[in-house]
């Protein structure tokens, strides 16, 4: 996509013609007026947030669908709930699926699902997230483009989210050689390893608590890991994928010999800096942008400016387009009140022990450092 000129803030021409409410009292189509939201200072006036955000869930409630480029959306959260739009609509913008320009590699529990989905609150983005099967994706040009790339308008560019890519270079070798270009992009979020392994085991406990959850191991004593055979007597233990789950955090990283189960996912996933250094023998470092986590989480229009920058497309989000709610911002975009934040966000995370938290940080420091020297760049969560 070619760059687009920097829009300045408060334009009401951005985007008038590419989203259209659809009100369920009529079936008429009418255009939508255009703009940002107005400037407030958040820290200053708490009632001039509310009233906003009061506007913002009135008009998700009027508006029961929104046609925005070429999908119609329904109010949900940042789960991309949407449905392609008509054939009539389809040809009406313009729009076609083509290679994506942009790629997430995802990494699970660092944040690449909620930045696929703000991204897609941009008028220039269209995103689309997959989380299943990585074997799948051994699709030529074609079979993608009519499977998995976004429905896009001519002045909009598409971004693939892949959760689970990071760990998959056969699969991200198959991406760089046949389904991208020498111009596509790369993101890659990552979060302190140490809470992204919380994060994990809080995310498969919920899961397999979960009626339809089949358990691999429920009360074996003798379980085979990675072709190594190891004792697990002191307790009923589950295996979630490639993840060991325990009734604790504590358990369900250690062994019985008192020692880090390095080959358990809930650790092996943050040795970022052996995958990072595999993707880079397929991705230039020029052309990968990789996110600090903690920051998305504390200051998200910043990073989000940031790889406004990095994808070259115009400036959008900014620190009006988010309301606090907990440890949390949600997007606040009046353009696309369809959108709020993903469910589930702050779960609870497990009490454990600061020593266990110590080995751990520890155990990652050295990794940490090889990724701050293959990356050239310190991250907020490193020490």
């Amino acid at each position: 996509m070619e760059q687009n000129t920097k829009l300045k803030q408060n334009s009401t021409e951005f985007g008038g013609s590419r989203y259209i409410l659809q009100n369920k009292q009529s079936s008429e189509e009418a255009p939508v007026q255009s703009g940002y939201i107005s400037s407030t200072n958040h820290s200053d006036k708490k009632k001039e947030v509310k009233k906003e955000s009061d506007n913002h869930s009135k008009a998700a409630n009027v508006s029961k669908e929104l046609l925005w480029g070429c999908y119609e959306y329904k109010k949900g959260s940042l789960s991309l709930a949407r449905k392609k739009a008509s054939e009539n609509i389809l040809k009406k913008m313009n729009c076609s699926r083509k290679l994506p320009e942009a790629w997430i590699i995802g990494v699970k529990k660092c944040g690449s699902q909620t930045l696929t989905g703000l991204l897609d609150l941009h008028p220039e983005i269209v995103t689309n997230l997959y989380l299943n099967d990585k074997n799948s994706m051994f699709l030529n040009e074609t079979e993608f483009k009519d499977t998995y790339s976004p429905w896009t308008r001519p002045d909009e560019m598409g971004l693939f989210s892949m959760v689970g890519l990071q760990n998959r270079p056969d699969v991200l070798g198959h991406v760089v050689r046949n389904l991208a270009t020498p111009a596509t992009r790369y993101l890659l979020i990552l979060v302190d390893p140490v809470k992204r392994a919380l994060s994990d085991y809080v995310h498969c406990t919920k899961i397999m608590k979960k009626p339809k959850f089949v358990h691999s191991f429920v009360t074996e004593r003798r379980l085979v890991w990675d072709g190594k055979l190891q004792n697990y007597s002191h307790e009923n233990v589950s295996l979630f994928k490639d993840t060991k789950i325990a009734s604790t955090f504590e358990r369900s990283v250690f062994n019985l010999s008192g020692e880090l189960d390095i080959e358990s996912g809930l650790i092996k996933r943050g040795v970022y800096s052996n995958s990072v250094e595999e993707i880079l023998k397929l991705v230039s470092r020029d052309k990968l942008l990789v996110i600090d986590g903690q920051k998305f989480v504390t200051q998200p229009w910043e990073v989000l400016s940031q790889t406004e920058s990095f994808l070259n497309v115009s400036a959008f989000f900014s620190r009006q387009h988010f309301l606090q709610q907990g440890s949390f911002f949600c997007p606040l975009v009046k353009e696309r009140p369809d959108a709020d934040c993903i469910p589930g966000k702050g779960n609870k995370k497990p009490e454990v022990s600061p020593n266990v938290l110590r080995e751990l940080k520890n155990f990652y420091r050295p990794y940490n450092r090889k990724l701050q020297i293959l990356l050239g760049e310190k991250y907020s969560w490193m020490d």
